[in-house]
């Protein structure tokens, strides 16, 4: 993640982040990992004021949880496997394209190959 920086997010101004940076909290990880109770003795700062910021930073940094079955089920409805209805293309042109309700693998690719 990155460092902290003023204008980061709302509430992170340079006074606060040179605060920060003398307790030797410099990356956003070290502020959301820090003991927040600490930090505000430590600094003077307004635990609220450390808590806000953790969940601003969280959420702008975080990454959306997904899981397999959701992934899977957004993948069914954007993508579409067209039948070609030419065998002979479609094992040329990817591997394992479906052929009405029958899969086809040609198998690994056969290029370069001398007979």
């Amino acid at each position: 993640m990155g460092l902290l920086r003023a204008g980061l997010c709302p509430g992170l101004t340079q006074d606060v982040v040179q605060l920060l940076r003398g307790r030797g909290i410099r990356t956003v990880v070290d502020l959301v990992s820090a003991d927040l109770e600490e930090v505000a003795q430590k600094c003077g700062l307004s635990y609220k004021a450390l808590v806000a910021l953790r969940r601003v930073l969280l959420a702008q940094f975080s990454a959306f949880p997904f899981n397999g079955a959701d992934l899977y089920e957004e993948l069914k409805t954007s993508t579409a496997i067209l039948s070609t209805g030419i065998e002979s293309m479609a094992c040329q042109a990817v591997p394992c394209l479906h052929l009405g309700s029958k899969p086809v693998n040609p198998g690994p690719p056969k290029w370069n190959v001398r007979t």
